[in-house]
């Protein structure tokens, strides 16, 4: 009832507003990039919830409180004329305007980075579109520096991005005419359904984080359902905090990848002079074999021994704790370690400065003996310790972290897999996921004109191809979630099921059959062919749709549907083993020594009853 209520008072809101602007529409979010000269629109700080007016003064505070809705999407609070805006747009840059001050814009007073509104301003005064990588749309106005809102009191300008404007984030909002019910946008992230309310035309962000799913790493989103295991130069994805022009009942999926890590970690030696010197390194006295520990903080015992074998320390624990890392700064590099957060400078001969940036702590980096340079001295190894000096001593080297190199296997979202209402689906992917409560899963085996469907447990490997059945789905059908499953696994051998993570045109001789419905009956069938065959065989060419699993048998098999038969689990107390005996548990691994308890032995589902079993 409360949310009823709330969706009526803000209806009821954009119909005054509405009515007062003289046109039915909403002041919605858009970006600053979509903005045109034609646009009238309110610059809002979100975290305060406060807008920039036109005063023509120069008195604080230069402030004038809004109302957002719930997820910031649309200013909803009447708009005074004080606070809108026009721009004019020349090039790449921005002159903005106040409606009610014609020849009056929006300047900056230099000398105490002051935001102004009047006409005493020059043409070089004029505003450059501007996003950080680090924050992007945070501070998004920039000229000389960046426009924020500070102490709730006044917009003022700031050199650097740091604590005291870290909140910050102006958004724009512009007058949009539009019908008076919103249209929605639904997410949905592991198989969490999320829907918002948006106008269309408007600018919403999609959120920056997903769920927290173990083993994945959250990508970003996409506009289609994603088949687990689809190639990543297949996959259309939005990154994370993209703002989208909002359409008619839009739908984003979450997008998850499964990270891969190939080489090894370890320290390499730098011959030759880098384009770009930033990275992470060990700072070294080959000649005394030390390194400097970055794990200290203001000290002046700073070298520990390191092995060192051919231009080559190895990576540990230990000697990440030793790491520093080089970063641009200014018109050379800053030093730092990440362990003690504190960064190199030269000041009194010492090897450390501060937890804060200065001049001292800007490198010159070469190659040669003396490798880094602040303030004239160089960094040496000085008897006991590394420190700064502008006589001779102790050359030093730089060893960089060559890091091992990751990739991703696969694309996955977490849709809703619906089975039919006789309760039956198949599934594949490049991914092993568990198999949801209330739904069993099955490999096949065919005996004759059946296909004989065997249980396998909890776990659905990956690659591997499966019946789903779910016997409350019977008369109605239903959707259930495949979630990943952070298990090694290896695909269930002896099934003659096939997948694909794409659809793919399969033409190998083989006779395949889809599983359908016909007269009443589920079974596998000839699935549709992409020939014009009138009368098309098992072994015509067609395409097998992704996440779908197929049957595929030897091109002899002339059947023309196979029926279906479920064997759940079969107690046994002696299984004959042999060479060929492929024994897994139910998680998917491979096992040479089972004891009691239930295993898939040569694709079936079983349970050791007896002794204890060994493979010969």
């Amino acid at each position: 009832m409360k949310h009823i209520l709330s969706r009526v008072i803000s209806i009821f809101t954009l119909l005054l507003m509405a009515n007062w602007c003289h046109a039915e529409g909403a002041w919605v979010r858009t970006e600053l990039s979509e903005l045109t000269n034609s646009d009238v629109f309110v610059i809002v700080d979100i975290h305060t919830k406060n807008a920039l007016p036109y005063s023509g003064k120069t008195e604080k505070p230069l402030v004038e409180g809004v109302s957002l809705n719930e997820d910031c999407s649309q200013l909803v609070s009447t708009v005074s004329e004080r606070i809108k805006w026009k721009l004019q747009l020349s090039e790449k840059y921005y002159y903005f305007y106040p409606i009610t001050a014609i020849g009056s814009r929006l300047y900056i007073l230099n000398d105490n980075a002051g935001v102004r509104i009047g006409p005493n301003y020059s043409d070089a005064e004029r505003f450059a579109y501007y996003e950080s990588d680090n924050y992007v749309g945070l501070l998004n106005i920039k000229f000389q520096r960046y426009l924020g809102v500070y102490n709730n009191q006044d917009w003022r300008c700031y050199n650097n991005i740091n604590s005291t404007i870290a909140n910050t984030q102006i958004a724009y909002y512009r007058y949009v005419e539009i019908a008076s019910e919103p249209t929605t946008v639904t997410l949905i992230d592991n198989g969490q359904t999320t829907i918002a309310e948006a106008y269309v035309g408007s600018s919403y962000p999609l959120p920056t984080q997903g769920s927290s799913v173990e083993g994945l790493e959250f990508m970003g989103w996409s506009r289609a359902p994603i088949v687990a295991g689809a190639p990543i130069a297949d996959v259309a994805i939005l990154s994370p905090g993209t703002s989208v022009k909002v359409e008619e009942n839009m739908i984003f999926y979450a997008v998850y990848a499964k990270p891969v890590y190939t080489g090894e970690k370890a320290y390499v030696k730098i011959e030759g002079e880098q384009a770009d010197w930033s990275g992470i390194y060990l700072i070294v006295c080959e000649s005394a074999g030390k390194v400097f520990n970055g794990s200290l903080g203001f000290t002046n015992e700073n070298a520990v021994d390191v092995e060192i074998s051919e231009n080559k320390i190895a990576f540990n624990d230990e000697t990440k704790l030793y790491e520093f890392r080089i970063e641009k700064y200014g018109d050379g590099y800053s030093i730092k370690s990440d362990t003690s957060k504190y960064y190199i400078g030269s000041k009194g001969g010492e090897s450390w400065s501060s937890k804060t940036l200065s001049s001292e702590g800007e490198f010159t980096i070469s190659c040669s003996d003396k490798p880094l340079k602040a303030n004239s001295a160089y960094l040496w190894y000085m008897s006991k310790k590394f420190a700064f000096s502008y006589s001779a001593n102790t050359p030093i080297q730089l060893y960089k972290r060559t890091d091992v190199t990751k990739s991703y296997a696969f694309y996955t979202t977490f849709a809703s897999i619906s089975v039919n209402s006789y309760g039956y689906a198949t599934w594949y992917s490049g991914i092993p996921v568990e198999v949801p409560a209330g739904v069993t899963a099955y490999t096949c085996q065919v005996e004759g004109n059946t296909a004989m469907l065997h249980a396998v447990g909890a776990v659905i490997p990956a690659h591997t191809g499966v019946v789903l059945y779910a016997p409350e789905a019977v008369g109605k059908g239903q959707n259930f979630v495949l979630r990943y499953a952070d298990v090694d696994t290896t695909p269930i051998a002896n099934n003659a099921l096939i997948g694909f993570v794409k659809d793919t045109e399969v033409d190998n001789g083989k006779a395949h059959y889809a599983l359908n419905v016909k007269d009443k009956k589920v079974g596998f069938y000839i699935p549709k062919t992409t020939t014009t065959e009138t009368e098309p065989s098992a072994t015509s060419a067609f395409t097998a749709k992704a996440g779908k699993a197929y049957l595929e048998l030897d091109a002899q098999v002339s059947v023309s549907a196979l029926a279906l038969k479920r064997i759940d689990d079969v107690s046994v107390n002696h299984i004959s083993t042999s060479s060929d005996d492929i024994i897994y548990d139910l998680m998917g691994r491979k096992v040479s020594a089972p004891s009691q308890g239930v295993y898939i032995v040569n694709g079936r589902k079983v349970v050791l009853t007896g002794e204890k079993y060994k493979t010969k």
